[in-house]
């Protein structure tokens, strides 16, 4: 089990907007993109390993705890 991590209040108060209206896209806007030519793949991927080591915050999950 992981660390459990306290959101900040303005964490908290995106978490309850996105609750209340789960049809909003307000805080997630996913998007699609193509990557051009010439791109080296492998160094790609080992760039975005790199990037979420480097901010764990990126692989968390959201839970409710009544404690």
């Amino acid at each position: 089990m992981k660390k459990e991590i306290r959101l900040m209040p303005s964490q908290l108060g995106m978490y309850a907007d996105c609750m209340n209206d789960d049809t909003s896209t307000l805080y997630n806007s996913p998007f699609i993109g193509k990557i051009g030519g010439g791109i080296d793949i492998q160094r790609l991927a080992d760039a975005i390993k790199a990037m979420i080591g480097a901010h764990p915050i990126l692989g968390a999950r959201l839970g409710v705890n009544d404690a």
